[in-house]
């Protein structure tokens, strides 16, 4: 009974051993899969920070083409005052044109 005993023990002791290791395996795993976790955890955030700084660049650009289209507007405006200033000068010399020589308008 006594040998029966010891070997139980021996072999419970054995299977204890086998249940530790395990253990200690499944918590090595464990470990890498958080570093494996972390690792990409980071990387997120670098990319956040990527987006972040394009999205950044972004809106800067919008606000250059913003400023470019206002200046092309004021541009477009300085065009057409220069247009009807010239259309203007145009009937001036028109009228001079027709009280110097004498012609109608029909003839001009």
């Amino acid at each position: 009974m006594c040998i029966t005993i010891g070997s139980e023990h021996k072999s419970l002791s054995s299977k204890h051993k086998s249940v530790g290791s395990e253990h200690k395996s499944v918590g090595s795993e464990h470990k890498s899969v958080g570093s494996e976790h972390k690792s990409v955890g980071s990387e997120h955030k670098s990319v956040g920070s990527e987006h972040k700084s394009v999205g950044s660049e972004h809106k800067s650009v919008g606000s250059e083409h913003k400023s470019i289209g206002s200046e092309h507007k004021s541009i477009g405006s300085e065009h057409k005052s220069v247009g009807s200033e010239h259309k203007s000068v145009g009937s001036e010399h028109k009228s001079v044109a027709m009280s110097t020589t004498g012609y109608s308008a029909s003839h001009l």
